[in-house]
């Protein structure tokens, strides 16, 4: 797929908002990111959003990724990503394989983590929104010619 001078902007700023929570671990007992593995797909097209919460092993995560947060995408797959250690911390989360069906762009919001600290204090963190853009199959056609009905 061709990207266009208009989506370097983006793909610049989800590559900022991905080095920036990845430095704000060290900040924080826990961190969730989302990743995507593209930003722009054509419609009806498979695309895998992953979400990672990263803590400390004497944290103890209240919820997890849900699926109720992904309106407006159609969710073809799902797993839950076993706990595994990198370094000294613990990283589990959900990965989810995904489509859209209407044209334009369409967000991934920021998924909240809720957890209780060392502490035993309830504390959230958020992971950042990620935006995906639905584009055309064909971009000479008509908005709205992409799908049509059975006959």
């Amino acid at each position: 797929m061709k990207l266009g001078l208009k989506q370097w902007p983006r793909i610049a700023l989800i590559g900022w908002a991905m080095f920036y929570t990845s430095t704000a671990w060290a900040e924080s007992p826990v961190a969730v990111t989302a990743e995507v593995d593209k930003s722009t797909i054509t419609i009806g097209e498979l695309f895998e959003c992953k979400f990672l919460i990263k803590h400390d092993p004497d944290i103890k995560i209240i919820n997890s990724i849900g699926a109720k947060q992904l309106e407006g995408f159609k969710i073809k797959d799902s797993e839950v990503i076993a706990p595994f250690t990198e370094g000294a911390q613990t990283v589990e989360g959900r990965g989810f394989k995904l489509t859209a069906y209407e044209l334009g762009e369409h967000v991934i919001p920021a998924m909240e983590i809720s957890f209780l600290d060392s502490d035993q204090i309830q504390k959230s963190v958020f992971s950042q929104p990620i935006t995906i853009h639905v584009l055309s199959v064909d971009p000479d056609k008509p908005v709205g010619s992409d799908i049509r009905g059975l006959k």
